[in-house]
């Protein structure tokens, strides 16, 4: 049998999860959106006409459309051009990881911060791209 102060205690639960719900939804509605990102098809000859800004509008149709898992450092380079940064390991002197500017992807006028992203390959030891991944 419900007391009193059950169901008491049950509007108040349910009052917290609408409250928690509405509250969510307005800190994605004003913190989690990017204006500005207008996605454009990769190729690689736009790609390698292209600023970092611009580049950003392609990276995701590029990561949907041409896997750069397996690909070795040469196939990166003849697909992407050169890399805005090049590690090499000092031990076996093979690439360990290639990063390509890619710009703002998008931008929320109520941000503190705007971030650049880059994206970012690793090789294994195999020397092909282990993992590709667009990072800030």
């Amino acid at each position: 049998m419900m007391t009193k102060s059950h169901v008491v205690l049950l509007a108040l639960l349910a009052l917290l999860i609408i409250v928690g719900s509405v509250g969510y939804w307005g800190y994605c509605a004003y913190w989690k959106t990017y204006h500005g990102y207008d996605p454009k098809p990769f190729s690689p000859a736009a790609w390698a006409a292209a600023d970092a800004g611009t580049r950003g509008h392609m990276v995701v149709d590029l990561l949907a459309q041409h896997p750069l898992k397996g690909l070795t450092t040469q196939e990166v380079v003849d697909l992407l051009g050169p890399p805005d940064w090049q590690d090499t390991d000092k031990d076996t002197g093979r690439t360990s990881t290639i990063t390509y500017e890619v710009g703002y992807m998008g931008y929320n006028p109520k941000a503190l911060m705007v971030f650049s992203y880059r994206l970012t390959l690793e090789f294994g030891d195999d020397g092909t791209v282990r993992e590709a991944n667009v990072l800030d």
